[in-house]
C-alpha cells in the first residue's frame, strides 16, 4: 500500500480535492451573506496555497509516516488549515512590508510626514493580528468543507489500495463475516 503509486495518486487525488475544497469554502462563506462575488476573487488567491499545501501536508503526515488513521486525518486537517494561513499571512506581510519601505522611502524625504514612517511597524504588526483573526474567522466553513473532503481522500486511498491479501489478514483477525443470526 505505501508504495511509489500510492504516493502519486494520493498527491494527485489531494491536489483535486483541495480544489474542491477551496470552492466549497467560497460557497460557504458566500452562503453566509456576502453578496458580491467579486471580492472572493481576491480572497480566493489567499486560498490557493491550500490546494498545494493539502498535498504536502499529506505526503509528510501521512505517507512518510505510514500512518492513515482518522486520529491522523484530523492532524492532517488542522496541519493544513495552520500552513495556509501562516503562508497567506506570510504573502500579505511581504506585500505590506515592501509597499511601508517603498511609503516611508517617499514620506522621510518630506518635512511635515516623516514621523509617519515611524507608525510604520505598527502597522506591520497590525497586518500580522489581523491576519491571525482572519484566520479564525474562516476556520469555520474549512471545518465545514475540509473535514468530510479529507475522509473521502482517506476513504478512496484505503478503498483503491485495499489488496486481497489486506482483506484475507482482516479475515483472518477478525474471523469471517457472517451474514446474519
Amino acid at each position: 500500500m505505501w508504495s511509489r503509486k500510492f504516493l502519486l495518486v494520493g498527491l494527485s487525488i489531494g491536489f483535486v480535492l483541495a480544489a474542491v475544497a477551496l470552492a466549497g469554502i467560497l460557497l460557504v462563506v458566500h452562503a453566509a451573506g456576502e453578496s458580491e462575488i467579486a471580492r472572493y476573487g481576491r480572497v480566493a488567491i489567499l486560498g490557493l496555497g491550500g490546494v498545494l499545501v493539502y498535498p504536502a501536508c499529506w505526503a509528510i503526515m501521512i505517507h512518510k509516516t505510514r500512518d492513515y488513521s482518522a486520529l491522523r486525518t484530523y492532524f492532517l486537517i488542522a496541519a493544513t488549515y495552520t500552513a495556509t494561513a501562516v503562508l497567506a499571512i506570510a504573502v500579505v506581510l511581504i506585500g505590506f512590508t515592501y509597499q511601508a519601505l517603498i511609503m516611508s522611502s517617499a514620506l522621510i524625504l518630506s518635512l511635515e510626514l516623516w514621523r509617519v514612517t515611524l507608525f510604520l511597524p505598527f502597522v506591520l504588526l497590525l497586518v500580522v493580528i489581523f491576519g491571525f483573526l482572519a484566520a479564525g474567522l474562516v476556520a469555520v466553513p474549512y471545518a465545514i468543507v475540509a473535514t468530510p473532503i479529507a475522509f473521502v481522500h482517506r476513504a478512496l486511498m484505503l478503498w483503491l489500495f485495499s489488496s486481497t491479501t489486506d482483506a484475507a489478514s482482516r479475515e483472518k483477525q477478525n474471523g469471517p463475516a457472517v451474514a446474519g443470526p
